[in-house]
């Protein structure tokens, strides 16, 4: 592949990524920061290799002595052998007369790198054999100290909020420590580390900033080392460094914590319960509680330990749940009552009937102020009648001049007869012996 010289090296890079396979080998070299090759330095190694490949196909064994005496580890042999396989089957997918060579040759490199694999996990075995070996060894070098035994007790009697072995823990813990020791010069570095998701990583940050004040103030010093250690730190530029490293711990942390109460004001049960209350309604007040119980269970270990939180948001769940369903039925039985009166309404109760019954009632009544609207919206409480078919009859209640409205007034009339009402009853007469109908 053409190189072009005095290119930058993202400019090198991209003559490479112009094709699938190569776009592929890219994605995989930068997924994982403990991959063996940069990204341009791989390529380049590759294609050489392969250029050399395609000139001695005809001589499987001295490539592969080639490539064997490459200045390369195991790790970066293995995937460099590995890629140039796949780039040999991915430049020649035929299997014609004229790749045989080429074919032959990449059986043996293949022959290789499986070899390699073998060798690499063998000696991954061993190194995990030597570590449970040492690592009884190990612990007991760190919980000599008595601040360092404090955090192994703590972690081995709280393992569930660490989600690892104390050792483990330790060994994390005073990595980071002697890394922020080299570094004590690189504020921005500092504080970009310290945001590392750390397991429990609130009591992780407290026990940093312990092993830097310890050493800020000399504790491991005997008492004449202390004395010395204090007349050489006022001008000790190293000290100064130090001392600003145990700051940025210490001002962290006190954000972090100071975050951590708000999280932990958050899931106050007592504080959520009086602001579902102002919620509108109950579907409203479960689902704030379920969106707000899964964050709680979201959060680490040692925030929710002692909280009973998802617990109290389960149990008031549950409650306005039993009240959604007893609304859902009480919803129900009204429909069915409901139901239950249209079914057996009396067909002869027409709406014209029932208003020329209150029309009655009302002269009789002498009400002559009330608007025709205010007339349908009493005979619709009454009746439960559609308003509007109400309305239009209110506004002209003897509207008809025929038989129907004849049969109406009689039907009407003996209500009132019952009822005693000589006076309507009177009234119905006289409509009805008039000629106006």
């Amino acid at each position: 592949m053409a190189k072009h010289k005095g290119q930058n090296q993202d400019e090198e890079l991209d003559n490479y990524l112009t094709n699938d396979f190569n776009i592929g080998v890219y994605e995989e070299l930068t997924s994982d920061s403990e991959e063996p090759f940069e990204p341009l330095e791989f390529f380049n190694l590759l294609y050489a290799q392969y250029e050399f490949v395609k000139n001695n196909k005809a001589k499987p064994l001295t490539v592969v002595k080639h490539l064997k005496r490459l200045n390369l580890n195991d790790d970066q042999k293995s995937c460099l052998f590995y890629y140039l396989c796949e780039l040999i089957e991915n430049e020649n997918p035929g299997r014609e007369e004229f790749d045989k060579q080429m074919e032959i040759c990449c059986g043996f490199i293949q022959k290789e790198v499986d070899r390699l694999i073998e060798k690499l996990r063998a000696e991954k075995r061993d190194q995990e054999k030597t570590s449970v070996q040492t690592e009884a060894k190990d612990l007991d070098s760190y919980i000599t100290d008595k601040f360092n035994l404090e955090i192994y007790e703590f972690v081995n009697k709280e393992q569930s909020l660490f989600m690892c072995e104390p050792l483990a823990f330790l060994q994390l813990l005073h990595s980071t420590y002697e890394w922020i020791l080299q570094n004590t010069g690189k504020p921005l570095a500092i504080a970009e580390r310290l945001k590392n998701p750390y397991p429990c990583r609130w009591y992780f940050l407290e026990k940093i900033e312990g092993l830097l004040k310890r050493k800020v103030d000399g504790d491991d010093l005997t008492d004449i080392e202390k004395l010395l250690h204090s007349l050489e730190i006022e001008n000790d530029k190293e000290h100064k460094k130090l001392k600003e490293a145990l700051e940025i711990v210490h001002d962290y942390r006190l954000t972090q914590t100071k975050q951590r109460s708000l999280e932990k004001s958050k899931f106050d049960f007592n504080k959520v319960k009086q602001h579902i209350e102002t919620l509108y309604d109950d579907k409203a007040k479960i689902k704030y509680l379920v969106e707000l119980k899964t964050e709680f269970q979201q959060q680490d270990a040692l925030l929710r330990m002692g909280n009973m939180f998802d617990k109290q948001c389960d149990l008031e769940i549950k409650k306005l749940e039993k009240l959604l369903a007893l609304e859902r039925s009480s919803r129900s039985q009204k429909g069915s009552l409901i139901q239950s009166e249209a079914v057996t309404r009396n067909p002869d109760f027409t709406t014209a009937r029932q208003v020329l019954a209150v029309h009655y009632l009302l002269r009789y009544c002498q009400v002559t102020q009330a608007s025709n609207a205010d007339v349908a919206r009493f005979i619709e409480f009454l009746t439960g009648k559609n308003y509007k078919n109400i309305y239009k009859r209110v506004c002209n209640p003897l509207g008809s001049r025929d038989k129907e409205l004849t049969e109406d007034l009689r039907f009407v009339r003996v209500f009132f007869e019952k009822l005693g009402m000589a006076e309507i009853v009177k009234m119905i007469n006289n409509e009805m012996d008039s000629g106006s109908f």
